[in-house]
């Protein structure tokens, strides 16, 4: 009786441990984090977020007073966003700011959570 009581809180434990562990890495990682961001974006009113955009239309949009920046496949428009945000931003106008965006920790959910409101577009060949 003991063992298999002890067997069952033991797979209850392990089962446990797993679910947290998943948890923390699916919360952590930000290209899932992206991903998942992606695919439940709500899109901008005003633009429609599958018009395709080439990395030549994205450059032409490299300064404060006009900055979109591809990030993660995806075309977003953040000028409205610089009175917010440090002046380093201008370094992600106008080109693919994947690896960029990435790599501030900050971004990780409040970066994600914001995105979809400024996306308006996808980033095509």
């Amino acid at each position: 009786m003991k063992s298999s009581t002890y067997l069952i809180y033991g797979f209850v434990f392990v089962s446990l441990l797993v679910t947290i562990y998943l948890y923390i890495v699916n919360k952590t990682d930000p290209q899932k984090v992206i991903s998942q961001e992606e695919q439940s974006s709500t899109t901008n009113s005003t633009t429609d977020a599958s018009t395709v955009y080439t990395l030549a239309d994205i450059s032409s949009h490299n300064t404060e007073s006009s900055c979109w920046m591809a990030i993660s496949g995806a075309v977003y428009d953040v000028t409205a966003y610089f009175p917010k945000h440090n002046p380093q931003i201008v370094q992600g106008c106008g080109r693919d700011a994947t690896q960029m965006f990435n790599s501030e920790r900050k971004h990780l959910r409040k970066g994600t959570a914001i995105l979809p409101e400024y996306k308006i577009g996808v980033l095509g060949n």
